[in-house]
């Protein structure tokens, strides 16, 4: 997509919107792998909270912040080479915004189509669908001229340095390679001593036998 697009538009290599699209949905495919483990843990957690203290939501929340403050810091050398600056609240008015983006585009698309294909009477449906998308964006318009009102909200640091770019995707690039060699030694550990375990247990049902 990103090729089709350079190949359409060249100019789009130098756009910001261009790579913060892109990069977003590299480092959902890069991090979500990387926090499968975290993620099972907390189901598993789920569960117990459910079935227990009934506190689910609590770790639905944390496991929300987590991964928006992961692609925040994956898409910080991009904000700050194309805006200068860096949003502090952003994890937290994301934490706003994103549970009503599916309920926006899908009332969206549905209500175009229907305003699209329908006329007279027909076409209500399809504005009242419009019109929460309006109330929804304008709740995420008082959302963030409320944030941009915080002290701090702007962090203006400058243009960083190409060079500064590449040594902190690097390192971002060194932290996963680091952690797949770990996961891949404590899984052969686990595995060895699984076999171990079955061997064990063999020899031991071959001593029972043979006793009886």
């Amino acid at each position: 997509a990103a090729a089709v697009v350079l190949i359409w538009r060249p100019l789009s290599f130098y756009d910001g919107a261009f790579w913060l699209s892109f990069l977003a949905v590299f480092a959902v495919v890069v991090i979500m792998p990387a926090g499968q483990m975290e993620k099972a843990k907390t189901r598993t957690e789920i569960d117990i909270q459910k079935n227990r203290e009934n506190k689910a939501w609590i770790i639905q929340i944390k496991s929300m912040i987590i991964s928006n403050i992961e692609m925040q810091l994956f898409l910080l050398p991009v904000v700050l080479y194309f805006f200068y600056e860096f949003p502090l609240y952003a994890t937290f008015l994301n934490l706003l915004v994103i549970p009503l983006m599916t309920i926006l585009l899908s009332l969206g698309i549905t209500g175009s189509f229907i305003c699209m294909l329908c006329s007279g009477m027909f076409k209500i449906p399809g504005k009242c669908m419009l019109g929460i998308c309006g109330f929804i964006l304008t709740i995420y318009e008082r959302c963030c001229e409320f944030f941009l009102e915080l002290p701090g909200a702007r962090v203006v640091i400058g243009r960083i340095k190409i060079w500064q770019i590449l040594f902190y995707y690097g390192c971002v690039v060194g932290i996963y390679v680091i952690y797949y060699y770990e996961k891949n030694i404590l899984r052969k550990k686990s595995m060895r001593k699984g076999r171990n375990a079955m061997k064990n247990r063999n020899l031991k049902n071959k001593e029972n036998v043979e006793i009886y």
